[in-house]
């Protein structure tokens, strides 16, 4: 049978004509595509109102951050930044007291009972823990132990995260592992907030003469804007690279450390064993190619048998496990450190974890004896 005609004067261009059986002169269908395009129209301009209010929104928001960011900035580059300081011991004290002399103001959080003391007589504020830290400034100084430390004070309850806003620039000085360096860099960048690695050299002394050498690691835009604070308390700054770097040096800094010690220890030993007088052998020394700054400040504290007032042997400990961690993940062998790190552990065994490290000359001359 043959296919059905349509009715003449049924319009078979349009689908919703055919649909309804219309011509599109009549004014049915006329008003049947009106009502159809009115509805389409609405929708499309309902769905254009939505994303241009989504849109504006996200825009504001965005506003909204690079302001607060932007006036953290602005503070650093041409105002007095309000500065923050966590770990009030024999090294943060002095660096907080340098900061507080060169007339920034500053927030303090302790976890000793009386550590913030010294610096509330300065003219900082103490407060009751991290965040509030965090909430009252632009840069945020912290020097505590070791990685556990750092992770609790910034990532865990009432940490640094908490309180700080975006713009916000946390510089940590404390020797830790690099990979929890990372690891916090990544958590407080996901806020908004800027991290540093800075980890310092130079001891007490250094940190009481604004002479330490400073290592950074993290974005160089932030390292430039913190770099005038750097220069209140050290004189060898250096951005080494991204973020970690400056734990990696700091990290090679303490495995030539350690091993220089142990051979200056070695060395004092064998002239007071063969009846040669150490002090005289170590001013040789010092005038000649073996000259260290180990030698003169370690070697002095080992012929005077002074060994208080330094940086306790535990620390180095931990400063050793650190290197030896980063030796084995990348299949690096470091003799040198694994055998000063069984001299840590004797004199830590013996009671010298928190005399300092120059003490280690005792601990030679103990398995020396007959």
């Amino acid at each position: 049978m043959a296919a059905a005609k349509p009715h003449v004067g049924v319009c078979q261009r349009h689908a919703h004509c055919r649909l309804e059986g219309l011509s599109c002169r009549s004014g049915r269908a006329r008003d049947f595509r009106g009502r159809v395009d009115r509805a389409q129209g609405d929708a499309a301009n309902g769905a254009l109102q939505h994303a241009r209010r989504v849109a504006h929104a996200h825009r504001a928001w965005l506003a909204g951050e690079s302001a607060r960011a932007q006036a953290v900035r602005v503070r650093l580059m041409t105002a007095q930044p309000r500065l923050g300081f966590i770990g009030l011991g024999a090294m943060g004290r002095p660096m907080a007291l340098n900061l507080i002399k060169a007339g920034y103001p500053m927030a303090v959080y302790a976890r000793r009972p009386g550590a913030a003391a010294p610096l509330v007589a300065g003219g900082a504020r103490a407060v009751a823990n991290p965040a509030e830290v965090a909430q009252a400034a632009d840069v945020v100084f912290t020097i505590v132990t070791a990685s556990a430390d750092s992770e609790q004070i910034t990532l865990g309850a009432h940490g640094l995260i908490e309180g700080a806003r975006a713009g916000t620039v946390v510089v940590d000085m404390a020797t830790i592992s690099p990979l929890t360096t990372r690891n916090i860099a990544q958590e407080l960048e996901a806020r908004g907030v800027e991290h540093l690695d800075a980890p310092v050299s130079g001891g007490p002394m250094g940190a009481q003469g604004a002479t330490l050498a400073i290592m950074a690691g993290g974005k160089p835009q932030v390292f430039e804007r913190v770099k005038p604070l750097f220069e209140r308390l050290g004189k060898t700054i250096l951005y080494m690279g991204d973020h970690g770097a400056g734990q990696v040096t700091k990290a090679c800094n303490q495995l030539a450390l350690t091993v220089t010690l142990q051979g200056v220890a070695e060395a004092l030993m064998l002239a007071q064993h063969c009846g040669v007088d150490p002090a005289k052998v170590r001013e040789v020394m010092l005038g000649g190619i073996a000259a260290s700054r180990v030698l003169e400040l370690f070697g002095k504290r080992m012929v005077e048998r002074n060994f208080e007032n330094g940086i306790d042997a535990r620390l180095y400990h931990k400063d050793l496990n650190i290197v030896l961690d980063l030796a084995h993940q990348l299949g690096m062998a470091a003799p040198a450190a694994a055998v000063t790190l069984q001299q840590i552990n004797a004199l830590i065994g013996s009671g010298g974890g928190n005399s300092d490290f120059s003490r280690m000359i005792e601990v030679l001359e103990k398995a020396s004896e007959p």
